[in-house]
């Protein structure tokens, strides 16, 4: 998606400039910016430690963005791999 590295699951979700503005843009929203720190490391590593970091209530919440933002990012990937369409990350959000 970036060309800067490698397209793996790890890259493509939490590493690539375009996920993490993707990330950037949710997490502001839900003003859990603060305590959500996007780096590019293990996917299950990173949802595991910071789902951690927040209140028992809105785990499961959390969970669930966890897995819409990156199955949307994947399918991003895909659709610029595949279909030579791309979308802004404001418009992926």
């Amino acid at each position: 998606m970036c060309d800067q590295m490698a397209e793996t699951m790890d890259h493509i979700i939490l590493g690539c400039v375009f996920s993490r503005e993707v990330w950037a843009a949710c997490l502001g929203r839900l003003r859990l910016q603060q305590v959500i720190i996007v780096q590019d490391q293990d996917v299950m590593s990173w949802w595991i430690d910071s789902r951690k970091r927040l209140p028992k209530q809105i785990r499961r919440g959390f969970d669930s963005l966890f897995f819409h933002v990156g199955w949307n990012l994947w399918k991003e990937r895909n659709a610029r791999t595949f279909d030579r369409s791309s979308r802004q990350p404001v418009a992926l959000l």
